[in-house]
């Protein structure tokens, strides 16, 4: 702590007894020290330490809960009547429906022919994708004819032969048809008979849907 001791203004000898001080040199003098103590003031002001001000950001966040994709069967496939010939072959289902045959088969009468279809429902205009699995047509007694190449059409859209996507629609809805091919053995490996995904030995086709 500073102490200042003020003196009076009337004159007064000097340290060494000869000349007297002024009241002019004694204002002068306290000047002097009230000039000192505003530098000792400011010194210490200059050395404190300053007190830093924290700062600070935040940010915000946003979820949306989709509603849940599912797929519904509309159609099975069904490949009408066939004959097996010497060699094998195959028959190819279209996704209209419609069906070629390769190799030794032989198309027998159409009946009612038709490829697979399927509804996706879901969020509004979302995209997704799907695939496909299994597929096999037994007669219950160890005979079979496995499907392969699948090809798939949006409604709406044109033939898909793999990396399988859609739109839903603005109502969260989007159909599409499924396109096989059959594998068909030769006529002593594929006798007479009804072949069917129910029988003993068979596997349905199996699609899944996800969001992209």
């Amino acid at each position: 702590m500073m102490i200042l001791k003020v003196l009076p203004f009337l004159s007064r000898k000097d340290p060494e007894g000869s000349r007297f001080m002024s009241n002019s040199s004694a204002i002068n003098t306290i000047g002097q020290l009230f000039g000192l103590w505003r530098l000792a003031i400011a010194v210490v002001a200059l050395g404190a330490p300053q007190v830093a001000i924290a700062q600070s950001a935040s940010a915000s966040g946003t979820a949306v809960v989709a509603a849940a994709l599912s797929v519904a069967k509309n159609n099975d496939f069904n490949f009408g009547n066939l004959v097996a010939g010497a060699t094998a072959g195959t028959i190819v289902l279209s996704t209209s429906g419609t069906r070629t045959a390769t190799g030794g088969v032989i198309l027998g009468n159409a009946g009612s022919t038709s490829a697979a279809q399927f509804t996706v429902t879901g969020q509004n205009s979302a995209t997704f994708s799907l695939s496909i699995a299994g597929g096999v047509l037994s007669d219950g007694a160890g005979r079979t004819m496995a499907l392969s190449s699948y090809v798939v059409k949006m409604s709406g859209g044109v033939d898909q032969v793999s990396a399988y996507t859609g739109t839903l629609s603005a109502g969260g809805s989007q159909t599409f048809a499924v396109g096989a091919t059959l594998a068909v053995g030769t006529s002593t490996t594929t006798p007479n008979g009804t072949y069917t995904t129910d029988n003993a030995g068979g596997t349905p086709v199996t699609v899944t849907v996800a969001y992209n």
